[in-house]
Formats: C-alpha cells, structure tokens, sequence
C-alpha cells in the first residue's frame, strides 16, 4: 500500500523479487563468512559485517565488524573504524559511534570533515 497507483500486482512482483533477492544475498554473505573467519587479514570481515548491517543484521554485522579491526591488516584501518561507527549508529549504539569516531585519525582526504560531520548529527539525534 506505501506505493501511489492501481498497479498493485505489478507492485507485489515487484517486491516478491525483492525479497527473493535478498533472502539469496544473505546465504552468499554466509559463505562469504566462513571464508572471511579463516583469513588471516581482517578486510573480509569488514566487508561482510557491512552486509549484515546493509540487511539489518547490526549485531552480528557488528560483531564481524570488531573482529576485523582486531585482525588488522586492513587496507584502509581509519575507514574500517568509520564502518564500524556507522554500524554501531544505525544499530542504535550512539554512544559507541561517537566513541569509534573520535578514534579516526587521518584517513585521506575530507575524513575528518565527514567524521566531524557525523559526530555533529550523533549527538544531536533524538
């Protein structure tokens, strides 16, 4: 009912593909899983946390999320905390998104613009 219109078979296919979709992504980030567990890098894990988290799976997208900042090795580590922070944000961690983002050093070009930016709208959401 959300979408305007008399298409609403149209608009049930659509979202009956959708949800098939994203039923078949969460089994591939499971395999993905397992393989980012057994690495010696934590670049995997990062990715598949974010996916979990993508799919509102915070906790245990969180939890990847923390392994591989603590395997380490990562490409981009200051990007990695920044992940990590956004994920604690949205699974309604606040307190430990800000606590994440302050420990973003360096990072590339606009980092601390956009970790000031988001510390800004942590700690005036409701």
């Amino acid at each position: 009912g959300a979408l305007p219109g008399n298409n609403a078979a149209d608009n049930k296919k659509l979202l009956d593909k959708a949800t098939k979709s994203a039923a078949e992504d969460l089994k591939s980030i499971a395999q993905g899983e397992a393989t980012a567990l057994k690495s010696k890098e934590g670049n995997g894990l990062m990715n598949v946390g974010m996916a979990y988290v993508s799919h509102g799976q915070f906790e245990k997208g969180i939890s990847l999320l923390e392994q591989g900042l603590k395997v380490g090795k990562l490409k981009q580590p200051e990007e990695g905390k920044l992940h990590l922070a956004i994920a604690y944000a949205m699974g309604g961690r606040k307190a430990d998104a800000v606590a994440t983002m302050k420990t973003i050093q360096g990072g590339g070009e606009g980092m601390a613009d956009l970790v000031r930016y988001w510390i800004i709208y942590l700690n005036n959401a409701k």
